[in-house]
């Protein structure tokens, strides 16, 4: 038996072509084989993997030319956004394919040098791998590594080749600012963009990039790893939603909102995108939600709404409003309910009311008995006894009966909005909050035939739509964060009622008497 020392050395281009030398192979030949006169072979096995386009939005139109600025990161993809990908080995003219789980496999003759490309079509950039060596009976050669930077080829093992996957061809985004007034072009607005966060597995903050428009208004962002973006312009509220395609441009003219731009705005923290809802009924032993009224059924109508509401006209409103993870979207899923039968720690009287830590508290028993979730997609609902009085503070300035500002609800959070934020919304069972809403089902009608959970529900929604747009308090609103949120702004505008006492049909044929929401694009109070 003849034993023959074989080194393989591969180079992995892109661009330039580089060397990286391997470590020996030894392979064992018989005396048959290499006497025989026939030519040796070399077999290539391996897997290619590739990058997945990650898209979620609408196509745009892939035209238009614009100033080059180069931008100020590039967002890399996650091991997670990799899968095999179906690709064309050739390998010194003999050709493979890869099948739909990314394996190939070849045969050759030997030589002293393998030049082999790998293609997958016009949306990934090929790689060029160069092996040399005498007289090797197989090696394995795969593109499965991470593809940072500019990662290259190495050796795993002897006769075991691994070189990044195959990466998507970067893609650009250009466009033009004009101003919405005089349709002239806008210079020195600064443009941002960024892969929403909630579209990428495992992402936690996206990395917005920046540019600006020149004197022509014309701006673009080049060498963009391709996918989903959203954008916006600087000093307008609007989202533009828009997907960069491997190796092409996107367009996306934008038009300055100027002196007409709407009085609720972004201050740069979180919406909840998606929430989950908690309901947690604080109902003590000899206490209930309604004089003569059924407990029961009171909860049901409070569970009922957030089932209802997402997917419906009237919640789609809110998907115009955003953060630097992307828009909210239209659902919103209910993750249990909870009774908390734990005593008042007061009597919840003008003179003796409950504390914004009381709630807080009994928000962490139900948390703590169920082992609910906390963070910026999870919302807690808190309900109280009827008349049972409450002040958000010590010092009685914010309280549920007369006060310097009298709430009939409120949302908040407590924890860290860093950290694990419990997010929250409080809606006491008031005679005096309810009265106004009473007033107007006296005029209308109760919907669902309770007049005061149809009045509550009102309270709910408001603070509901509050608690999504603005849920660390530094979301979306007119100047002051606790006076000028999307439902504050319509307070006690219902719009159009129909015969049945409801001005809004949401899931399930179900209607409600709920108050109007701000709307930016249309720039007043809607109910869709």
């Amino acid at each position: 038996m003849t034993r023959v020392y074989f080194r393989f050395r591969s180079r992995f281009r892109s661009a330039p072509r580089l060397t990286i030398p391997l470590l020996g192979l030894l392979v064992a030949l018989t005396a048959l084989g290499a006497c025989s006169g026939l030519r040796p072979e070399t077999g290539v096995s391996g897997v290619v993997l590739g990058e997945r386009l990650l898209t979620s939005y609408t196509p745009a139109a892939a035209s238009a030319a614009g100033s080059k600025v180069t931008p100020t990161a590039t967002a890399q993809p996650l091991p997670s956004d990799v899968a095999p990908l179906k690709a064309t080995i050739t390998c010194n003219g003999v050709i493979a394919h890869s099948g739909a789980d990314g394996k190939f496999h070849l045969t050759m003759s030997q030589a002293s040098e393998y030049s082999c490309r790998i293609s997958a079509g016009d949306n990934y950039a090929p790689q060029d791998v160069t092996l040399s060596g005498d007289s090797a009976k197989s090696a394995q050669l795969d593109f499965n590594a991470p593809a940072v930077g500019d990662a290259t080829c190495s050796s795993v093992s002897s006769g075991h080749i691994q070189c990044p996957y195959l990466r998507l061809k970067a893609g650009s985004l250009a466009g033009t600012v004009t101003s919405s007034e005089t349709l002239q072009p806008l210079a020195h607005v600064t443009i941002t963009c960024w892969t929403p966060a909630r579209i990428l597995p495992g992402a936690t903050k996206p990395q917005p990039l920046t540019t600006a428009s020149d004197a022509s208004g014309a701006w673009s962002l080049d060498a963009l790893h391709p996918g989903a973006y959203v954008c916006f312009a600087e000093g307008t509220p609007t989202l533009f939603q828009i997907l960069v395609p491997p190796g092409g441009r996107a367009s996306l003219n934008v038009r300055d909102c100027g002196k007409k731009c709407p009085s609720v705005t972004y201050h740069d923290g979180e919406v909840m995108h998606a929430p989950t809802v908690y309901l947690i009924f604080w109902l003590p032993a000899g206490h209930t939600f309604e004089p003569n009224g059924d407990d029961a059924r009171f909860q049901a109508l409070m569970k009922q709404y957030f089932t209802d509401v997402g997917g419906t006209p009237f919640y789609r409103l809110i998907t115009q409003y955003w953060d630097f993870s992307g828009p909210i979207s239209d659902q919103v899923t209910v993750g249990g309910t909870y009774t908390d039968t734990t005593p008042y720690p007061t009597d919840g009287s003008t003179a003796h009311p409950l504390t914004d830590g009381d709630i807080n508290a009994s928000i962490g028993r139900a948390q703590h008995a169920n082992n609910w979730v906390a963070d910026t997609e999870h919302l807690y609902a808190v309900f109280t006894g009827y008349n049972i009085q409450s002040c958000y503070d010590n010092r009685g300035t914010d309280c549920s009966f007369n006060s310097k500002r009298q709430y009939c609800g409120y949302h908040s959070f407590y924890g860290s909005a860093a950290g694990t934020p419990y997010v929250y919304a409080y809606m006491p069972v008031v005679q005096d909050c309810l009265d106004g809403l009473l007033q107007a089902q006296d005029r209308y009608g109760s919907p669902n035939h309770d007049p005061i959970a149809d009045a509550v529900l009102n309270v709910v929604s408001h603070e509901h739509f509050e608690a999504v747009t603005d849920p660390l308090i530094k979301g979306w609103y007119d100047n002051i964060a606790d006076e000028g949120e999307i439902a504050d702004k319509c307070g006690f505008r219902f719009g159009p009622v129909a015969p049945n006492g409801g001005n809004v049909m949401l899931a399930n044929g179900h209607p409600y008497l709920l108050q109007m929401e701000w709307s930016n694009k249309t720039q007043e109070c809607a109910l869709s």
